[in-house]
């Protein structure tokens, strides 16, 4: 083999002559004073030649330090041929390949010489650029306790590394235990080729091996690999033997282990074939022999039967139209086979009762044959039943049920019965019901035509008449005629029909009712009129009062519901409308709030009673008056003003409600007197539960006092004496009340809430 290097030389034309113009076409090198041996190189002519990385052969060379020597070689226009001065370059010699580790040596104390006892060397099998080793060193027969262990490491080269120390302590090795032998397989046959491992006991006082003697038996095929570690490769024999192994270190030997190696046994002849010898062509059957554990089976059948079988005991196949031989063969897990097994079959056709069919027939549908139903080509002459019954063969939806009707063909021999099943499902036929007539009012509400049919129907189907509809006829919307309904059939059963004759007979009216408002000083109308629609003359009227003549007179007739009703005839019922009347109370009674005001103020009056027939309020305020800016209603029963001061002033309110005028009431308010009675009276706490005081302090003279409620009405009357007094109303509902005082020639109102 070559040994090269790589030259790291780069070179440029070199100047020979003045005034010519070379062209460098090679160059020549050689190692060492050895310029007898040169090397030429030819190179692309060219002024400047670049030989960095260049090779160079070194082989030949001893390992080491070398010089090489190098000169160039140029030819001039002229063809003449000059050499450049020589250039040097030193370079190493070193052995070929990666610089690997391939074994460590060490001792303690000071060894003569390498031969010494002491120094003892560990060869790695797989050489290694990095020391990587978790393994044991021997150090049976160093002297015990803390010793210096020195190592050095050599490499592929030959060359030892420096000496590395490190400090141990030694103790007495233990005793090498018996170790165990495993193998890579559980099944071994002639021929194989097998892992044998030792695995050493370990524990407090066992010592670890560091190799292992092992024994295999010879002769008979038996062979193994050498080895001295912890397994073996053996190429088992024809024979069964034993594995020995004994452990060892350089203390001792432990003791030895044996294995013993058995080879699969050739299997016997499988057992009698058990199964079916005569049976029935197409049937399945299982055919085994009895298992013996570790071997699997073989099956062939002849007569170009299916089968199923093997590796186990025992076969599935389906029986031929000709007699036939089975035969099995064991075999041991190392495949060798034993003596085979064979039966003779016997075969006999079965009876055929053809295929499995069905029937869809119709509830309404003609009486049918089963047999005609079979697929195939079914034997005649078997017999049918449902669930177990005889039965004739012959379905007639009107007395049959539907369901799974069996054809049985009795076998013979070790054929077994056939049969065939003939599935039956019967469609219910559409009912539409039978035809009918109706009558109805035109007044009346929407009416189902299903019900008018005779003979329930179902639910369902398609209409068709002179009005669009889904079953049901609004006298309303449609008109008479015949209306029919269809029903669709499920195949095979067709589609079935019912017709209505609806005829629609004229209702009277009584018009429509509804609310009739009236003033309390409007005329007497007649209550006829006031109805809407257009209602026959014909009916009667009925008010609060029982039988009526229709006329009401506000103010004199009592207010109520009054209805109008037209009797009617055949299918129409009687006809009625309502009228409720209401005569409007726009009546109010008085203002309520402070009579006088001290100075200018914001204040409240309320128009009593409450009206709740009133639509608003309208108030005449003073002159100079205002309307407070958190008033956002100024047409309800509630006033907040603004009151400038001077002189008293007239406070006026009137109710309105559906085109009704009220009565106005008024109230006189003096501004800034002197004594401010309004602002004496006040109640606390306020709202409350119902217990309440009202104070009247600095009242020349007692109080009267009313409570109303929102409806105009006392609920409560009491006198207050000049220093107040404590109210007890715990019995009035929750709710806003007003309470109005009196003293004397002054009177004033304040609201106040009762909460619980």
């Amino acid at each position: 083999m070559q040994r090269l290097i790589t030259l790291l030389l780069t070179a440029t034309a070199i100047t020979l002559a003045a005034g010519q113009s070379p062209t460098l076409v090679g160059y020549e090198y050689w190692f060492d004073q050895n310029d007898a041996d040169r090397t030429y190189v030819p190179v692309t002519p060219a002024q400047t030649v670049d030989l960095d990385n260049a090779t160079l052969n070194t082989s030949g060379l001893a390992l080491g330090a070398h010089v090489v020597n190098l000169r160039w070689k140029d030819q001039g226009p002229g063809g003449s041929k000059r050499w450049s001065t020589v250039v040097t370059r030193a370079l190493q010699v070193g052995q070929p390949g990666p610089w690997e580790i391939v074994a460590v040596r060490y001792w303690v104390g000071n060894p003569t010489n390498g031969a010494d006892a002491l120094v003892r060397t560990k060869v790695f099998n797989t050489p290694q650029t990095t020391l990587s080793f978790n393994g044991l060193l021997e150090l049976c027969g160093y002297p015990t306790g803390t010793q210096t262990l020195k190592l050095q490491l050599l490499d592929n080269h030959g060359q030892w590394s420096a000496v590395v120390t490190r400090p141990v302590n030694i103790t007495p090795a233990g005793d090498l235990g018996l170790p165990t032998i495993s193998a890579s397989t559980s099944t071994i046959c002639p021929g194989d080729v097998v892992t044998f491992t030792a695995t050493p006991p370990s524990g407090p006082g066992i010592a670890t091996p560091t190799s292992f003697t092992w024994q295999v038996p010879t002769g008979n095929g038996w062979s193994a690999w050498p080895s001295d570690s912890a397994s073996i490769v053996v190429t088992i024999g024809d024979v069964s033997g034993t594995i020995q192994v004994t452990p060892g270190n350089l203390c001792g030997t432990g003791p030895t282990a044996s294995l013993a190696v058995d080879i699969v046994p050739t299997p016997d002849q499988p057992g009698l074939i058990t199964g079916p010898l005569q049976a029935c062509v197409g049937s399945t059957v299982t055919f085994g022999t009895p298992a013996v554990p570790g071997l699997t089976y073989v099956w062939s059948i002849t007569g170009g039967w299916t089968a199923n079988g093997g590796p186990d005991a025992t076969i599935t196949t389906t029986i031929g139209a000709s007699d036939a031989t089975i035969s099995v063969t064991p075999y041991n897990a190392c495949g060798v086979a034993g003596p085979t097994r064979e039966a003779a079959i016997t075969v006999t056709p079965p009876p055929d009762a053809g295929a499995d069919g069905s029937l869809a027939i119709c509830s309404n549908g003609a009486p049918i044959s089963l047999f005609g139903q079979l697929q195939g080509s079914p034997d005649g002459g078997g017999v049918w039943s449902l669930n177990t019954v005889p039965m004739s063969g012959i379905y007639d939806p009107v007395f049959d049920a539907p369901g799974a009707y069996v054809y049985t063909m009795h076998g013979s021999g070790p054929c077994p019965n056939a049969s065939a099943t003939v599935v039956v499902s019967e469609t219910q036929a559409p009912n539409a019901g039978t035809d009918a007539s109706l009558s109805v009012c035109s007044n009346a509400t929407p009416v189902s035509m299903y019900a008018a049919l005779g003979i329930t129907p179902e639910d369902g189907g398609t209409w068709a008449g002179p009005s669009t509809t889904t079953g049901a006829f609004d006298p309303a919307s449609m008109v008479s005629g015949g209306y029919t309904v269809t029903m669709a059939g499920t195949p095979p059963c067709s589609n079935a029909s019912a017709t209505v004759t609806v005829t629609v007979q004229q209702a009277l009216s009584a018009g429509t009712g509804g609310m009739l408002e009236l003033c309390s000083g409007s005329e007497t109308i007649d209550l006829f009129n006031a109805l809407g629609g257009q209602p026959d003359p014909s009916g009667s009227w009925m008010g609060p009062l029982g039988a009526d003549e229709g006329i009401f007179t506000p103010g004199i007739s009592l207010e109520g519901v009054f209805t109008y009703t037209v009797q009617g005839s055949g299918v129409c019922m009687d006809a009625s409308a309502a009228l409720e009347v209401n005569v409007l109370n726009l009546s109010l009674t008085n203002i309520s709030g402070p009579f006088s005001i001290p100075a200018q103020a914001v204040v409240s009056y309320l128009a009593e009673p409450a009206l709740p027939d009133a639509d608003s309020i309208l108030w005449t305020i003073p002159t100079g008056w205002a309307w407070d800016a958190s008033d956002a209603d100024t047409t309800d029963a509630e006033a907040l003003l603004s009151a400038p001061p001077g002189g008293v002033s007239q406070l006026c309110a009137q109710a309105f409600g559906a085109g009704c005028v009220g009565n106005t009431v008024c109230f006189d308010v003096n501004v800034g007197i002197a004594e401010a009675i309004t602002a004496l009276v006040r109640v606390f706490p306020n709202p409350n539960n119902g217990s309440f005081t009202v104070s009247a302090a600095s009242l020349s003279e007692s109080m009267q006092v009313q409570v109303v409620n929102s409806l105009g009405q006392q609920v409560a009357a009491f006198v207050v004496g000049r220093q107040g007094d404590l109210v007890n109303l715990e019995d009035l509902p929750s709710g806003a009340y007003s309470l109005h005082w009196r003293v004397g020639d002054h009177s004033g109102a304040q609201r106040i809430v009762v909460a619980r």
